[in-house]
């Protein structure tokens, strides 16, 4: 029986938790890497917007191991794309890409909260 791919990210996603909770950064990236690229290529319809096997989440595990290694640039970078994916959600990228003539920025880019754009101009 084949496991669904939603259901893989699920699984990935607790063994990234499981060596993040152990303080294994450096395995736990590795890991967050294959994870982000699963939970990327999973077909929209298949994954939840938030929570155990959304993009998001994998977004924030991968940003935690980061934020373990003490790349907190590369992480916070990770962390407002986990924010921004749980905010919009996959729905707007589908209506953003059959928008004639939308503009290249994401159409998320235009509502920022204040903590967002606090970091973003520090």
């Amino acid at each position: 029986a084949k496991i669904s791919t939603n259901h893989q990210v699920i699984y990935m996603q607790q063994q990234c938790q499981q060596l993040l909770d152990q303080q294994l950064f450096s395995s736990a990236e590795c890991l967050g890497a294959f994870l982000l690229c699963a939970s990327r290529s999973a077909p929209y319809e298949q994954l939840p917007i938030s929570g155990a096997g959304s993009h998001a989440e994998s977004l924030r595990l991968y940003s935690d191991a980061l934020y373990g290694k003490g790349e907190y640039k590369r992480a916070l970078s990770y962390y407002k794309q986990a924010y921004q994916r749980r905010k919009v959600g996959p729905h707007m990228a589908a209506q953003r890409s059959v928008t004639p003539g939308s503009s290249a920025s994401p159409a998320y880019s235009v509502a920022m909260c204040p903590e967002e754009a606090e970091l973003k101009f520090k």
